[in-house]
């Protein structure tokens, strides 16, 4: 005297169920990748942080070397 049972329904929510199990591990994945991709971001801004502040230091040594070789020269200038 099972009349509340009906197989359709049943079917039904078990299909349900697995389709909000599939979303669920699909949400996860979706956190997972854009945490990945937030990690790898900023990873990216550290090393071109790191790049620029080499350049910089770069273009500062050859400002000061020319620097260093004008004031070289005007002395040499001077002195003859």
């Amino acid at each position: 005297m099972l009349l509340w049972f009906n197989p359709s329904n049943h079917f039904r929510k078990i299909h349900l169920l697995r389709l909000r199990l599939r979303v669920v591990e699909l949400l996860i994945e979706v956190e997972v990748e854009v945490e990945v991709e937030v990690e790898v971001e900023a990873e990216l801004r550290l090393r071109l942080r790191l790049r620029l502040r080499l350049i910089e230091a770069e273009v500062r040594a050859e400002i000061e070397v020319e620097a260093e070789a004008e004031a070289e020269a005007e002395a040499e200038a001077e002195l003859s």
